[in-house]
């Protein structure tokens, strides 16, 4: 099978290559590093030898006749900068890169003490200190949760899990999503698998806070950056690795990963599937009808054209099948009673590929992207009409008997990302151009009984369709005036069409201050747009309240999102080995975009909330000791309410909840999120570990939005023990055994109030995988 697969990849590469495919390169996920070395009197050092490794990279450049050095094009992530030259001397320090920063560093010869340089160094600012995380793949893979990439970016601060295991920053609904720095927007608001998996990632480096300009025209409440493999990733030759896994709840899982290395062209390509009978948050604590299954394909091809011009090709391919969960018997967390057997599965296509060019200028301090991406996403719900019409509320009488809805949601994307970038002494300066253009249909049929009768009613069939666009223009000064002071600016222009048009001038500013060697002082403010997205369920909500097909089109009425987001914070460097952060945030929003279930359908709505805010303090704690051990604590204390209902329909009088009239806590409001995290290196080469994980969370709210009663808190802990393949031979076995909810804690998560389904979270969990590399 192997040599199959192998087979099958390199045909792969030939066809490409044969039919001239405007390959890319690796996208704009970079930051750039500068820096100085000199003798401990202050005299430059001319000619010395400068690296920058880490993160699967490794960069070499001479520091000029100041004494400087440049690396620019440096993915985001954690690195060593070392610089030696024969005679005088070797320092090092730890960089940390952040997406769109700049960061400092000055070494002085003699000293091989490693300075840490997250907050700040001894003599300067560096990059964003605070908003800004990111996790290597070695994190990534001794998770507990790390086969989640959901739970890996939710063991941040500013972000939380909620129901169906969605990440929502900062209090606010609508992550954007970038792989390799091209965007990948959410074709619908009722997805339930995720976007990749974590196995085919890099990094991942999460914006809560100081978001660029390059970012804009979605909705923002947190940028997650995903950089996934790389040529310097990829050893040379061709190596693989069969992993099978088994657990709790009937999962098993299998994956196949090949990559293959020669000259100047690397390609990767992994397949997986996996199933189990437990896939998404149930109505019950023991859940019934929750299986499923998914599988998803990744392919990465990079080869340097020259010198200075690299080519890379991209794509994502995933199906997914979920069951959806039922209640079998009334209880008090859920009146929703359904037949034995009812069987509606919900169905999930997803595809991505990107296409680009880098182009490096002759010295090194200037680049230029152009990177076409296209885009494919689908949602199919496909009911089961008999068990659905017999499903009732509270009791089986007339009136109570719910809908039975076919969904079928289809959206294409096409778009195009450029950039250019120059790095001058004082400033970074980056401008960048951005245009996409969706097609979106849908199809809808609704099934029901009338309510008087009880006897079946003639189907509602509904197809609306709708084109749209959106343009994105954005400069962005990164200006050093000196040593202690840095400011980022930029301003971004967003326009976009669809049911409705909107446009939006946003000033974006970030300004760091050192304060000692130990501190630097941090704020930010920016306006952020973001257009509604093309989902059209206006018919589909008067039937679902009324029980009757709309007499005439309903208005739509959504307008796009407006906010204004400040914060303030404090980066602390403790010592070389650990390093934290707090941050003070507040956001202000106008027609607040948010999504609510039609009640008991499976329809998800858009609508608009007149205002909104959100505020709150994040901090973090991360150190890597000396030994390689590595541990991080994130705690956020948050609160997010909206006032008024301005636009969408919805299957209740908007009048009859507290938060058409004054404000109220969001459905996903959740006031404290804490996690922390411990992994222990040990064994030749440190090749295995032991990984434990903590999680905490208060209650959401009971109702929507009406009053301040809340579910009951959760804590829950993980535990993984593995040990990395490969590692002292190159057919070493690899082997994680993970527990998560150690003390089997199926807490719920929402509670049926008529608006929203009841939602319980999985307990206890035992997975085994084991990884056999060639």
């Amino acid at each position: 099978m192997a040599q199959c697969m192998r087979a099958y990849l390199r045909v792969s590469l030939v066809l490409m290559f044969a039919f001239a495919m405007p390959l890319v390169a690796r996208a704009d996920v970079v930051g750039v590093v500068q820096g100085s070395f000199t003798t401990k009197g202050g005299a430059p050092i001319v000619g010395a030898q400068v690296t920058l490794t880490g993160n699967g990279n490794a960069f070499s450049e001479s520091t000029d006749a100041h004494g400087t050095f440049t690396f620019v094009r440096v993915p985001f992530g954690e690195y060593q900068v070392a610089a030696t030259k024969a005679g005088t001397g070797e320092a090092k320090a730890n960089v940390s890169v952040s997406s769109g920063a700049r960061v400092s560093v000055h070494l002085v010869a003699g000293s091989l003490t490693i300075i840490a340089v997250r907050a700040a160094s001894g003599s300067s600012v560096a990059g964003t200190p605070a908003g800004v995380n990111d996790l290597g793949q070695r994190q990534i893979a001794t998770l507990p949760g790390g086969g989640s990439l959901n739970k890996v970016i939710e063991t941040l601060p500013g972000i939380i899990s909620f129901s169906y295991d969605e990440p929502v920053a900062h209090g606010f609904h609508g992550l954007t999503y970038e792989i390799d720095g091209l965007p990948l927007p959410q074709p619908t608001s009722s997805n339930f698998s995720e976007i990749m998996d974590p196995r085919d990632v890099d990094a991942v480096e999460v914006f809560t806070g100081a978001i660029p300009a390059e970012f804009g025209g979605q909705r923002i409440g947190a940028v997650i950056n995903v950089s996934t493999k790389h040529a310097n990733d990829l050893q040379l030759g061709n190596h693989g690795a069969f992993t099978l896994s088994a657990g709790s709840n009937g999962r098993t899982g299998g994956t196949f990963s090949d990559s293959f290395h020669a000259g100047g062209t690397a390609a990767y390509l992994s397949l997986d599937t996996n199933r189990t009978d437990r896939g998404i948050d149930s109505p019950t604590v023991d859940a019934i009808h929750d299986a499923s299954n998914e599988s998803s394909q990744f392919l990465r091809v990079i080869h340097n054209a020259g010198a200075r011009d690299t080519l890379s090709f991209t794509a994502v391919n995933s199906y997914a099948a979920f069951q959806v969960p039922i209640n079998t018997s009334p209880a008090a967390t859920d009146p929703i009673v359904n037949p034995r057997g009812t069987d509606d599965v919900q169905q999930e296509y997803s595809r991505f590929v990107s296409l680009a060019w880098n182009h490096t200028s002759r010295d090194g301090l200037s680049y230029v992207q152009v990177a076409p991406w296209a885009r494919y996403g689908r949602v199919r719900y496909n009911p089961d009409p008999a068990n659905d019409l017999a499903s009732y509320i509270g009791t089986p009488d007339p009136g109570n008997f719910l809908q039975s809805t076919y969904q079928d949601r289809v959206a294409n994307y096409a778009g195009l990302n450029t950039s250019w970038f120059r790095q001058l002494p004082k400033h970074g300066i980056k401008v960048g151009f951005n245009v996409s253009r969706e097609n979106f249909r849908s199809t809808f049929i609704v099934d029901q009984l009338d309510p008087s009768t009880g006897q079946p009613l003639p189907p509602f069939t509904d197809n609306p369709q709708q084109t749209g666009s959106n343009v994105g223009l954005y400069v962005e000064d990164r200006y050093d005036p000196s040593p202690s002071l840095a400011i980022n600016a930029g301003l971004r222009y967003d326009a976009s069409t669809g049911f409705v048009s909107g446009n939006q001038i946003s000033p974006r500013i970030e300004i760091n201050l050192k304060a000692d060697s130990k501190n630097v002082l941090h704020a930010y403010y920016g306006r952020f747009y973001a257009a509604p997205a093309l989902e059209d369920t206006r018919r589909e909500a008067v039937i679902s309240f009324n029980g009757t097909p709309p007499a005439a089109e309903p208005v739509y009425d959504l307008v796009p999102e407006r906010d204004s987001y400040w914060e303030l914070g404090l980066a602390h460097t403790f010592g070389p080995q650990l390093s934290g952060y707090v941050n003070v945030f507040d956001r202000r929003a106008v027609n607040v975009l948010d999504t609510t279930q039609l009640n008991n359908t499976p329809v998800f709505a858009l609508y608009n909330s007149n205002l909104g805010i959100a505020q709150g303090v994040e901090l973090r704690l991360k150190s890597q000791l000396a030994s390689g051990d590595f541990w991080n604590l994130s705690a956020t204390v948050s609160s997010s309410q909206v006032e008024g209902l301005s636009g969408g329909l919805f299957n209740f009088p908007p009048g009859t909840v507290a938060g058409a009239t004054s404000f109220q806590p969001e459905d996903h409001d959740q006031t404290v999120a804490a996690n922390a995290g411990f992994t222990h290196l040990f064994g030749t080469q440190r090749a295995s570990y032991v990984s434990l994980a903590a999680d905490y969370g208060t209650g959401f709210p009971v109702q929507f939005e009406t009053g301040q009663a809340r579910l009951p808190s959760h804590l829950t802990f993980g535990l993984a023990v593995g040990r990395r393949a490969g590692q002292g031979h190159p057919a070493a076995l690899g082997w994680k055994l993970s527990l998560l909810n150690l003390t089997n804690d199926p807490y719920i998560i929402k509670q049926s109030n008529g608006f929203n389904t009841t939602q319980y979270a999985a307990g206890r969990s035992i997975d085994l995988s084991v990884s056999l590399p060639f």
